[in-house]
């Protein structure tokens, strides 16, 4: 009897000292759990008639979930997530999906997640202890992820930098190619100018000399009107004027070709141009005929009708016409060029056509330069003044032509350059300069 009650006794403590142990356990647990720095709360899956999860319940949480979520204990425990978070059921559908995989058939899953509710990312570990119940750990990513963000920001936009950087490199790249040709081309074209000039200047001159023999052989002919009969003196009458006529044509189209020239010297060599009274309406005429030759003796088969309406009382403008010379051949080899491409597409029931007009309006003159060719579409007209924009393929256009001429035409005339286009129909670049230069 004695040796019993020592054996009920002993195991009476040995009992107290398994529950002292458990309760420490628990207390540990307890601590790890509530002092965990993830947050963590404890499920049990709710499934339908089919056995798919539908909802879970609350059923412990600890601190942290609290402070990473805002809900507190006597809000959640107990209560189902579509309870607290209403809607949840049709936004995460996969979530509760996924929660209730594991909680029925077992493992563990970890992922990445950013709810919308909370407006929060978190990197969320979940695992079943056994069925029907998981335990969901998860941290607050939200600074890193929005750090991670940031930087792929700025790397996407410094990448697109450096390729910006790139193509303005490889532009800059073609355009010194382009101007190392035109530099050749350059120096071809001040030599053969030169070389034009002094056979030019022989004509000229023996023009004008022509004129002052022609007066002579009238005066001598009138000092011998007796001896010559009225038949004679009429044919000798013709003859002169003829000649007159040619001569004057000769010296017309000569002092033409010398502005040519002087104007081709003046390009070639760099120089600075002068401003002096310029003649707007033949300056208009004469460039863009020179231009259309200049693209017919590429494309033989082309042709175009060139229409001017050039108002008279322009008269003489204060310019430096090489200036706007180039502007002009800039703006009439792009019309020809667009004119040529509208040709080759539409075929020759296309009619091509070039309109200029000029005029007068108080102080200011008007220039009107209008194709009928294939235009330009809408986004493209409000950037051909930027510096290397051009539509045109690698190799056949440096970008630099309209910046050039709007350059020109602001700044160096203080006048204003436009450009009306519709894709398809038309183009016109419409110019006002002041008519004198102060």
């Amino acid at each position: 009897m004695r040796d019993n009650n020592k054996t009920k006794k002993q195991l009476l403590q040995e009992l107290d000292e398994v529950k002292q142990q458990l309760l420490l356990n628990e207390k540990k647990y307890r601590l790890l759990f509530e002092k965990n720095l993830d947050a963590y709360a404890f499920h049990q899956i709710i499934i339908d008639e089919n056995n798919q999860p539908i909802d879970y319940v609350f059923l412990e949480i600890n601190e942290n979930f609290e402070k990473f979520t805002g809900l507190k204990k006597e809000e959640v425990i107990g209560k189902r997530i579509t309870t607290i978070i209403p809607g949840i059921e049709k936004t995460y559908t996969d979530l509760i999906h996924t929660y209730g995989e594991v909680a029925l058939h077992g493992g563990q899953k970890r992922f990445d997640l950013y709810f919308e509710p909370w407006e929060k990312w978190y990197t969320v570990s979940v695992y079943s202890p056994e069925k029907k119940y998981f335990v969901v750990i998860f941290e607050d990513i939200t600074e890193s992820k929005q750090a991670a963000e940031k930087l792929e920001r700025q790397v996407k936009r410094r990448t697109r930098e450096l390729q910006d950087s790139l193509e303005q490199l490889r532009r800059t790249q073609d355009q010194l190619i382009v101007q190392e040709k035109l530099a050749s081309l350059g120096t071809i074209t001040a030599g053969i100018a030169h070389e034009i000039k002094n056979p030019l200047n022989f004509i000229n001159n023996y023009a004008e000399l022509c004129e002052d023999f022609l007066l002579e052989c009238e005066r001598k002919i009138d000092q011998h009107t007796k001896d010559i009969d009225s038949a004679s003196r009429k044919d000798i009458a013709g003859s002169f004027k003829n000649l007159k006529h040619s001569t004057k044509v000769i010296s017309e189209h000569g002092k033409r070709i010398e502005r040519i020239i002087k104007s081709m010297l003046l390009h070639s060599g760099g120089q600075q141009g002068e401003w002096e009274p310029t003649d707007l309406n033949n300056l208009l005429y004469e460039y863009a005929n020179l231009s259309y030759h200049g693209i017919r003796a590429q494309h033989f088969s082309f042709s175009a009708v060139i229409e001017d309406d050039f108002d008279d009382s322009v008269g003489l403008v204060d310019a430096v016409p090489q200036d706007l010379g180039q502007v002009f051949l800039n703006l009439f080899n792009n019309a020809f060029d667009a004119l040529l491409k509208k040709l080759e597409t539409c075929g020759p029931p296309f009619a091509p056509k070039l309109g200029l007009v000029t005029q007068r309006t108080n102080d200011r003159v008007e220039i009107r330069i209008k194709d009928n060719g294939i235009g330009m579409p809408e986004d493209v007209a409000p950037q051909v003044f930027l510096p290397f924009y051009t539509t045109k393929p690698p190799g056949k256009g440096t970008g630099l032509g309209l910046s050039i001429s709007h350059e020109i035409i602001v700044q160096g005339h203080r006048g204003s350059i436009q450009v009306k286009s519709e894709e398809g129909e038309y183009t016109e670049f419409v110019i006002t300069l002041p008519m004198t230069a102060h």
